[in-house]
């Protein structure tokens, strides 16, 4: 969904199913700022029409895309890995926009978009941990404990290897403190299927934990919320608030 200043943007499909992003509210183009809700990738055609738009006004535009697609496509550009970020961020370049703001971007590659902000989840993630009051916090790898480190909290980190080929967990542990007895709260940026956090989630409970809970900035849930609360993760939560 894109917007500029609250309004919607419908774009006109011809018959050839190409779009035309066109008959927007003039006051619309003020040193604006495009707020690009991404629910697929045709959406890039039409947010740089606008762009377009707003520049042949005269006018400075931004673009607010909390969550920034292609994040774990992040690898060196070849035949066999996934760098769809790389293209990305030079077709978001191309437009020019003063500032682009995003939510807690997974990969470092996403600062080869020109003027990127990438805005610290800590009003998100404070929400979870103020409902939950955990006594621990889980983190699924290394990564994601370096990515959330300005929380300096006591931790638990899982471990885990994934096939590259098949994208299949084949081993997954953990170390850290003891979970025994404590409520964790696992954060995370983005969830897709989930598998990762119902592992992370089922061995938690199998160490005694009390309650586990689930926070991802980004909730794509490409499996739905039942794997999550069949794994025991009572309450969930994304940059949105609770998921019910």
């Amino acid at each position: 969904m894109i917007r500029i200043r609250n309004f919607k943007v419908q774009p006109t499909i011809f018959p050839d199913e190409t779009s035309q992003v066109w008959k927007i509210p003039e006051e619309c183009f003020l040193d604006s700022t495009i707020k690009w809700d991404f629910e697929n990738e045709g959406e890039l055609i039409q947010v740089a029409q606008l762009a377009a738009l707003c520049h042949s006004k005269g006018h400075r535009v931004g673009l607010e895309i909390p969550f920034l697609p292609y994040g774990r496509q992040d690898k060196e550009i070849s035949n066999s890995t996934t760098f769809a970020l790389s293209p990305f961020a030079d077709l978001i370049n191309a437009m020019n926009f003063s500032i682009v703001s995003t939510l807690d971007a997974h990969s470092d590659v996403s600062s080869k978009i020109k003027n990127l902000l990438n805005l610290v989840p800590m009003d998100e993630i404070g929400f979870a941990m103020q409902v939950c009051c955990p006594n621990l916090l889980g983190f699924p790898d290394r990564g994601a404990e370096k990515r959330y480190s300005f929380l300096q909290h006591a931790a638990i980190i899982g471990q885990k290897k994934r096939n590259a080929d098949t994208g299949f967990i084949s081993y997954f542990g953990m170390h850290g403190d003891e979970p025994k007895n404590n409520t964790i709260l696992i954060v995370d940026d983005i969830c897709d299927g989930g598998v990762t956090f119902c592992l992370f989630a089922e061995m938690l409970l199998k160490a005694g934990a009390k309650e586990v809970h689930l926070y991802t900035t980004h909730g794509i849930y490409s499996k739905g919320l039942t794997p999550l609360r069949k794994s025991g993760i009572k309450r969930i939560f994304n940059r949105k608030g609770e998921v019910k």
